[in-house]
């Protein structure tokens, strides 16, 4: 019997062996590629963040600021092939606040000297606007437990920024504005007592619709001067303010087209009896229409001072407020004949009143 020749049995060992050789060690360099993608990727690490507005504690930062992020590789994340290019890398490089990405936070710009990215603040964005209703009182600070960066579509970067402060606006810049609002208020006390403007000229007595004319014209002017020192943004006026404005404007013109019945008798000279006895009384006493509409007119004036104080913003009262308050005003306006019949010198009794035919 003839013997069997080894060597091709050894000849496919050796090559079997070779083959999965080179097969285990093209995975094994995947895998080690794979682990030295995800060690660089380590070294971009958020080390610091700062508010780049001057007079700023560390650590802290301001709705509207341009905040200064620091980390410590910034070529390798303008480098890396999530973000193509420096030229695109201002939108795709986004602010991240407890590990949460903001996509309407984008990075506005670099600095490659400091390592840094820089974003704004920017209190339209809706992340920063779901961040605001965590202020139980605008003038309060919430922590923000971790600041980073994330390239879209990615986690954010491992950092070191912990415990950071977040401000609605700055403490100084509310007291200023409240000092701003005290003046305005003082100036329009020292016009009510030098001055005549809120009253009726005929009697010297304080005028309703005067006083809430210049009631809404105050809250409107401190209100614009509140929001625009604290937020440095400009408000714009709702249609209902123009609304309030323009019916109280409405009830002056009304109530001094209202005629006094006997033009030959001068309109009998009330004594002035103080704001707010002048305001809610005519010559029969504390009448139901003029409380009425001085109620309304502070009920409506406290919402609108507690939105612009808590939230920022000019009130948009819902239609059917601006209803009642013109129905108010204008039962004022109409039921200003009777006050105006009493007021007759001589006049007791409706049957007196003859009013004068108008000459042709």
């Amino acid at each position: 019997m003839k013997n069997s020749n080894p060597i091709p049995f050894l000849i496919m060992f050796l090559l079997s062996g070779t083959i999965s050789v080179f097969a285990v060690t093209e995975k094994d360099l995947q895998t080690d590629s794979l682990i030295i993608k995800n060690q660089e990727k380590a070294k971009a690490l958020v080390i610091g963040a700062k508010s780049l507005k001057k007079n700023r504690a560390a650590n802290t930062a301001v709705f509207g600021d341009l905040l200064e992020v620091k980390i410590n590789n910034l070529d390798y994340l303008l480098s890396s092939d999530d973000t193509c290019c420096i030229d695109m890398a201002d939108t795709l490089i986004l602010l991240s606040f407890n590990g949460m990405p903001y996509h309407d936070i984008p990075a506005i710009g670099f600095n490659r000297t400091t390592n840094s990215v820089i974003f704004h603040l920017n209190r339209n964005s809706n992340s920063l606007k779901r961040i605001a209703q965590q202020f139980t009182y605008p003038w309060e600070k919430i922590q923000i437990s971790n600041v980073s960066i994330c390239i879209r579509g990615n986690p954010p970067l491992p950092t070191r920024v912990t415990k950071f402060m977040l401000h609605y606006f700055s403490p100084w810049i509310f007291l200023l504005s409240l000092i701003y609002v005290l003046v305005i208020i003082v100036v329009y006390l020292i016009l009510v007592n030098s001055t005549n403007f809120i009253m009726v000229k005929k009697n010297n007595r304080f005028s309703l619709a005067q006083s809430q004319m210049a009631f809404w014209t105050l809250l409107i002017s401190s209100s614009v001067v509140y929001i625009w020192l604290t937020t440095n943004n400009l408000p714009d006026l709702t249609a209902s303010t123009l609304m309030l404005m323009g019916i109280s404007l409405a009830t002056i013109a009304g109530a001094k087209s209202i005629p006094y019945f006997d033009k030959n008798k001068p309109p009998a000279k009330l004594k002035q009896e103080g704001f707010w006895k002048d305001i809610l009384s005519d010559a029969n006493g504390v009448t139901i229409h003029r409380f009425q509409m001085v109620l309304w007119t502070i009920i409506l004036g406290f919402i609108y001072v507690q939105k612009v104080i808590f939230y920022q913003q000019i009130t948009e009262f819902p239609e059917t407020y601006l209803v009642l308050m013109g129905i108010s005003s204008g039962g004022y306006v109409l039921l200003k004949t009777v006050e105006n019949r009493v007021q007759t010198n001589g006049s007791k009794t409706s049957s007196d009143y003859k009013e004068l035919p108008a000459k042709d």
